[in-house]
């Protein structure tokens, strides 16, 4: 063989090399060496089958990830929808008392078909400020009006359903009891004077409480048990989220979990 020849075999095969004196000739073990070094390359790769089977694995440890995430979103969207509508309501209670005027949160809309998973996501309320200590007549959205007569409403109305400003999918809000509202023109509001006490009259208050309820619709229709969030509030002003199992629970029994805000 020409010196060129095995010059190149030895680099890449070494012990197909054999020096002989000063020059060098061609080993028999070179083509062990050789089909070995064909064989670990030909181990390297993977077949069609394998291949197929990886991409199945991997196709089902998609599908349990997004439905554990789908999951995870429905209940964040969840706790966050209630969580707003509570501290709404500390909030309205907090500026009666700063301002020494009544303030109203008002219910707008609710949603009738809450066993229906298809049917959108329905739920509404207005944040108000009246224009007194007791027996307001005019109700301001806030953010309150300039004394120029400029109307601002952007920071008072919460809309949960699609396309609205808080929109949650599939997270509604029930609908409430029967609220009369103190006064004239207080129908379906929470009404908190200036001692940060709900104005409400007592038949408002059906065991000394007003309740509010927060309803997953997915896990409503999956009996979950923790497909509802009941927000309690006291004559007092002070508020409490429940956690509750909406399909199990009987009418005025607590939820498993409760968070308070005095």
């Amino acid at each position: 063989m020409g010196r060129a020849f095995l010059a190149r075999l030895g680099t890449f095969f070494p012990s197909c090399v054999e020096p002989v004196g000063s020059s060098a000739t061609y080993s028999p073990k070179c083509r062990g060496t050789i089909l070995a070094s064909k064989n670990k390359r030909r181990g390297a790769g993977h077949t069609l089958v394998e291949i197929a089977i990886a991409l199945s694995v991997l196709a089902i440890i998609a599908s349990i990830g997004f439905f554990s995430l789908s999951g995870t979103l429905s209940r964040y969207r969840f706790m966050k929808t209630a969580r707003l509508l509570q501290t709404d309501l500390q909030t309205m209670r907090s500026l009666a008392i700063s301002t020494s005027r009544q303030t109203r949160v008002h219910l707008l809309a609710a949603d009738t078909a809450l066993g229906d998973v298809d049917s959108p996501q329905v739920g509404a309320w207005e944040l108000q400020i009246g224009n007194r200590s007791s027996r307001s007549t005019r109700w301001d959205t806030l953010p309150p009006d300039d004394a120029d007569g400029t109307v601002d409403d952007s920071e008072g109305l919460r809309d949960i359903g699609v396309g609205g400003g808080s929109e949650a999918p599939r997270i509604s809000l029930a609908p409430w009891p029967a609220l009369e509202g103190p006064g004239t023109d207080n129908t379906d509001c929470i009404v908190f004077s200036p001692r940060g006490w709900v104005d409400n009259p007592p038949s408002d208050l059906v065991s000394g409480s007003i309740v509010l309820e927060v309803v997953d619709k997915v896990g409503l229709s999956r009996s979950e048990p923790t497909s509802a969030a009941r927000i309690v509030l006291s004559r007092g002003g002070a508020s409490q989220l429940e956690i509750t199992d909406r399909m199990a629970r009987a009418p005025g029994s607590i939820g498993s979990q409760a968070v308070t805000t005095p």
